[in-house]
């Protein structure tokens, strides 16, 4: 029941919170000074597919044969009251939520001369927008706004003839548009470009220069290792004047003196 309330809500369907947002937007796509019938049918239209794809996955998640595995099925149960109790919060909230934000031409039947709460709450916020909106009738708005609840039944009538009563069609539909549907299936393919066109590249950058070059190479083999092997090949040659042995030490301090008094004497 919270998720049919959640599905109601978001498809916009009154008296439910999205409702008045949904139809709130629309209309203004409609009726602002640069909005016009196109925005608004593409409002209309992603209304339509928005109540038809939730209504479909309320079909295929409550309703029909289980998909689920045989070692799941026995594993299915209710969710705690720590997750139950926050979505029956949030379902009534879906109920009662959008009448913060009543259109106007709805708020006069009821007598309420500033029904929108949070319009006048956000209008300071956008006031110096310069968008106006056209004045038209109320009779015209409620038109527009039968017709928008409409096109989401329409939806949820598709969904439920489609994923209720005949669950075979949309397979045959599949097959029938198999390049659309495939297109539609991966997405318009949206992950797979910007796999090839962002993510491979930098992965190929990140591997070949800052793996690779700078961090194997530069920092690991020329900074790291090629200190260490500097200090080892110093370290080899000044062994040889590093032995510990006292009699070499003094060998080398008087042939050091002599050398030294040699080069005074001669120059």
């Amino acid at each position: 029941w919270t998720f049919l309330t959640a599905t109601l809500a978001i498809s916009g369907i009154p008296p439910f919170a999205a409702f008045f947002s949904k139809d709130e937007i629309i209309w203004s796509s409609f009726a602002s000074s640069r909005g016009g019938w196109v925005l608004w049918a593409i409002g209309v239209l992603t209304a339509i597919i928005t109540a038809f794809y939730m209504f479909r996955l309320v079909y295929m998640t409550f309703h029909g044969e289980n998909r689920s595995p045989e070692e799941v099925k026995h594993h299915i149960h209710e969710s705690p009251a720590v997750m139950t109790v926050p979505m029956i919060i949030l379902a009534i909230l879906s109920v009662i939520g959008g009448w913060v934000g009543v259109q106007s031409v709805i708020g006069e039947l009821f007598g309420a001369e500033h029904s929108n709460i949070f319009a006048e709450f956000l209008y300071p916020v956008f006031h110096h927008s310069h968008i106006s909106f056209h004045h038209y009738s109320p009779a015209t708005e409620w038109w527009f706004m039968a017709i928008s609840v409409s096109g989401a039944l329409l939806g949820i009538l598709i969904a439920f003839y489609l994923y209720f009563k005949r669950t075979d069609l949309p397979r045959k539909i599949a097959l029938k548009i198999w390049p659309l549907y495939k297109l539609l299936y991966n997405k318009y393919y949206v992950d797979e470009i910007y796999y090839y066109t962002i993510i491979h590249p930098i992965y190929l950058i990140s591997l070949l220069f800052l793996w690779k070059f700078t961090d194997v190479y530069t920092i690991d083999g020329v900074g790291v290792n090629g200190s260490a092997a500097a200090t080892k090949f110093t370290a080899k040659i000044m062994k040889y004047w590093q032995s510990g042995d006292t009699q070499v030490y003094i060998l080398s301090f008087i042939m050091g003196v002599v050398l030294v008094l040699g080069y005074l004497l001669l120059a």
